[in-house]
């Protein structure tokens, strides 16, 4: 269902009254026009079908078969579903190839179209590997999160350092200790980019 811009536009100009807000905004009507345009661009990803996304594969050669790809440090900035404040940081990911590979683009194509939608962290964890092993189904999957809140940072506990890793291994990354560990070496960076 398409965003409808103009009941977006009135229903944040009602919140800014009720918030008795508008005493403090040069202009209310300004205001509510740049929160709905910026609302309709965060949740576009609303408006995609991620499986449309990973939908052309390529067919595995027997090299590739077995092979660990890692895709690391994508960057990731999305909304909070539960108070609509955002977070940011990466995703690693990465798949062991069994009979199918895909563009690397897609993969990055696919973050940013779940995280351009309301979201939790452990949500966008498990939607990557639900829809890469979907379309691929490799032979194992690793998603690994690492993020900042700002519903962290400007409200509740107000911890400024808090970083936020999640997981998620499926098949071999789950069972076989040696490409989990290739796995997380390849992305230890990653963490380092939010210290």
């Amino acid at each position: 269902m398409p965003i409808l811009y103009t009941d977006l536009n009135s229903s944040i100009r009602a919140t800014i009254a009720a918030l008795n807000l508008d005493q403090y905004l040069s202009s209310v009507d300004y205001t509510a026009s740049c929160i709905a345009e910026t609302y309709q661009e965060v949740f576009s990803g609303t408006q995609i079908d991620p499986r449309s996304i990973l939908k052309v594969t390529i067919p595995a050669t027997s090299v590739q078969e077995g092979q660990l790809i890692v895709l690391s440090s994508i960057s990731l900035v999305s909304v909070c579903e539960h108070h609509f404040l955002p977070f940011f940081g990466y995703v690693d990911l990465c798949y062991v190839v069994n009979t199918s590979i895909i563009g690397l683009g897609q993969l990055t194509e696919l973050v940013k179209a779940l995280m351009r939608r309301p979201q939790l962290q452990e949500k966008i964890t498990d939607e990557l590997a639900f829809y890469i092993n979907e379309a691929l189904q490799p032979k194992g999957i690793g998603i690994h999160v690492v993020a900042r809140h700002f519903c962290e940072l400007m409200r509740g506990t107000r911890e400024e350092n808090q970083v936020f890793s999640t997981y998620r291994y499926v098949g071999a990354l789950e069972n076989n200790q040696m490409y989990r560990d290739s796995f997380m070496k390849s992305v230890e960076h990653t963490l380092l980019k939010l210290k």
